[in-house]
């Protein structure tokens, strides 16, 4: 059922599946550090008060 595919097409897969995952990990964690700066933010706005 599973054959041995070519390295090539296993490199393909392998480039293809970097490419849609690298961006939407970089978007995450650029999300997740705009989200820590606006708490950072609100912290010290606290403090202020």
């Amino acid at each position: 059922m599973f054959k041995l595919v070519g390295t090539t097409e296993t490199l393909i897969l392998v480039l293809v599946a970097a490419m849609i995952i690298l961006p939407v990990w970089m978007i995450i964690s650029a999300y997740n550090k705009r989200v820590n700066q606006i708490e950072e933010l609100r912290e010290e706005v606290e403090k202020l008060k």
